[in-house]
């Protein structure tokens, strides 16, 4: 048992930190951020991390964004998880199957993307 499975214990957080795959796909030089608000999580990129996001969605891969703000991964078809935050791994945000499946259709362009507790806000270059 790690030391934040320790502190989630005491603290009364059952959520344990999902396990990554070592097969996920990683996006070099992303520009990635995350943040809430109240229930929302709300992801921002860029277009080219949109595209990857899309992509990654269509071929139902686990997709790691490492940037010089944050890092995120984006599990793909986890429905039963939260979003966490981990020390080591930066945001881990879960996607279920109906959501993989509506972002794989969505367009790679600028826009604001709802998608119920989560959103990405896809940013111009």
């Amino acid at each position: 048992m790690g030391l934040l499975d320790r502190f989630r214990r005491r603290s009364g957080s059952s959520q344990a930190l999902p396990d990554l795959p070592s097969s996920a796909l990683v996006y070099h030089d992303a520009q990635a951020f995350c943040r809430t608000a109240e229930e929302l999580v709300i992801v921002s990129v860029d277009v080219d991390a949109w595209r990857a996001i899309t992509a990654a969605a269509a071929a139902g891969r686990t997709l790691q964004l490492r940037g010089p703000r944050q890092r995120v991964t984006i599990l793909m078809g986890s429905s039963t998880l939260t979003p966490v935050v981990d020390p080591t791994e930066g945001w881990i945000i879960p996607i279920s199957e109906a959501q993989r499946t509506q972002i794989s259709t969505l367009t790679p362009a600028p826009g604001e993307y709802d998608l119920g507790t989560l959103a990405f806000v896809v940013e111009s270059a």
